[in-house]
């Protein structure tokens, strides 16, 4: 079933470019340019065993309401390390890298990590969050080829989650029992996603069979490969009604 949360979306659908929909949802698209480094991030070491262990936090308020773990695509790997003062990392390009400048505000915090599967490391990021932020609630926000991570610690940690977020989802993820996890879940997808590793109808009709919101994503613009982040695969020319849709989504869900 696909159904608003609380009202969260109620719109009359209609044709044009730049939709987004959550059954009927219509958003019109506005373009926006963002930098690579941001004033808020910062490096977060959550393993003190291990130097390695680092992840980019990314706050402007120092009691978020909501902390969302960023799972990228691809290899997965943003690697965020310090040199000569300055942060460096990988995945910036990724959809939900680059977007992390447009979900970090007064209420939302991000951290941004590699895409793994490990449960004990997954499970030290989370203490580390809490531990930082006792009252905030945590979600798991993933896409590509990080949704099969983002499931299968979400089902191993899902009762120190609050909720799990696909965006442009795997169609290997009907092969991992997602029913496993309790939380709210909602999967994003552009209708027009070309690519083949992520159809738009698989990730509809797992949403369906899980009972999950489903927001319907149309417009914007594609440039290079299907499953490049430049692509509609990526969001591209839409990040900012995305990321608000997105956040709106676990505000109505969280109450």
């Amino acid at each position: 079933m696909q159904t608003s949360a609380k009202g969260w979306a109620k719109a009359v659908c209609r044709e044009g470019a730049g939709e987004m929909r959550l059954e009927k949802l219509v958003l019109s698209v506005t373009a926006f340019a963002v930098s690579t480094v941001f004033a808020g991030d910062s490096l977060l070491n959550f393993d003190k065993t291990d130097p390695t262990a680092t992840c980019i936090l990314t706050a402007e308020s120092p009691s978020p309401k909501y902390v969302l773990i960023l799972f990228p695509g691809g290899d997965g790997r943003v690697a965020a390390h310090q040199t000569g003062g300055k942060i460096l990392f990988g995945k910036r390009n990724n959809f939900l890298i680059r977007s992390r400048l447009l979900l970090a505000d007064n209420e939302f915090a991000t951290v941004s990590t590699d895409a793994s599967n490990d449960e004990k490391r997954f499970s030290l990021l989370l203490d580390r969050i809490r531990q930082l932020y006792p009252h905030a609630s945590v979600w798991l926000v993933s896409t590509s080829r990080g949704t099969l991570a983002a499931a299968q610690v979400a089902g191993k940690c899902r009762d120190r989650l609050d909720g799990v977020v696909f965006t442009a989802s795997m169609k290997e993820l009907r092969d991992i029992p997602l029913d496993a996890i309790k939380v709210p879940k909602l999967f994003v997808h552009h209708v027009s996603d070309a690519c083949k590793s992520t159809p738009y109808d698989a990730a509809r009709e797992l949403a369906a069979k899980l009972n999950a919101d489903f927001m319907t994503v149309s417009g914007g613009k594609t440039k290079g490969k299907p499953c490049q982040a430049f692509a509609y695969h990526g969001f591209n020319g839409l990040e900012e009604k995305v990321v608000d849709e997105i956040k709106n989504w676990i505000k109505a869900r969280a109450q």
